[in-house]
């Protein structure tokens, strides 16, 4: 009986206890609170923090700019981890797109230095280009939004797709002459494997479970394969009218 008393009844004192704390409850104030929770939310001036919470979700980045918009309306002092974010991405963001165009730039000049042709240094900066549309038409195509965990994969793709329209340039020079057919030559499959192995490397990102990581993956796979395109399709067309016509000259 004692054992099934205990059982049945053991919690009962404490619990009577705590309903007769909480009938001899009074009212609490500010000062009551600890002091860790009170300067989280208490200034010394006697300025009261007021935190908002998004309706939406913010792993959205349209969700996250209106959110931050709305927030600045009333408050435009407003600060926390949302806006920090926000204001860091933008600074990421503009920093890599300043980097591209220095990217750019500098693998012109040195193909110019190189080659010390404008002919061949446009035909080899025509897929690049190309193929940074094409990849970026892909990412609207596949909801993959640039974001500054993934904007590192343009300036890759650059440095990954340039040697290609060189090996593929410096081959259809002398396949013109030669009248062999490109696609069959040694060059063109030693690029093709290459480019396959890189992709697949990369592709294993795409299967990531961080949002970021995923996305860079997703997004170098198809700047490669949008740089094998047209290294292998744009090029040659456009060499086999602009080098022939020079050859004929």
């Amino acid at each position: 009986i004692d054992k099934i008393q205990t059982t049945l009844l053991g919690t009962l004192p404490g619990s009577m206890n705590e309903l007769l704390i909480s009938l001899n409850a009074r009212e609490t104030s500010v000062g009551d609170l600890p002091p860790d929770i009170k300067e989280r939310w208490l200034s010394k001036e006697g300025l009261y923090r007021i935190q908002i919470f998004p309706k939406k979700d913010l792993n959205d980045l349209g969700n996250l700019q209106q959110f931050i918009t709305d927030v600045q309306l009333v408050a435009p002092d407003t600060t926390d981890l949302p806006i920090i974010y926000w204001e860091s991405m933008k600074e990421v963001v503009a920093a890599f797109q300043k980097a591209i165009t220095i990217a750019l730039i500098t693998i012109a000049l040195l193909l110019y230095g190189i080659r010390r042709n404008i002919t061949d240094t446009l035909l080899v900066m025509t897929p690049l280009i190309l193929a940074g549309l094409f990849t970026m038409a892909s990412t609207v195509l596949t909801n993959t939004p640039i974001n500054y965990a993934n904007i590192i994969a343009l300036p890759l793709l650059l440095g990954l797709g340039v040697d290609n329209g060189i090996h593929m340039v410096e081959k259809l020079r002398h396949s013109l002459s030669e009248k062999q057919n490109i696609y069959q030559s040694s060059t063109a499959r030693a690029m093709f494997y290459g480019a396959l192995t890189t992709a697949s490397s990369f592709a294993g990102l795409a299967f990531s479970t961080h949002p970021g990581i995923a996305s860079m993956g997703l997004i170098i796979t198809m700047g490669i394969f949008w740089i094998m395109t047209c290294t292998f399709i744009v090029l040659p067309a456009l060499s086999k009218i602009v080098l022939r016509e020079k050859i004929r000259a």
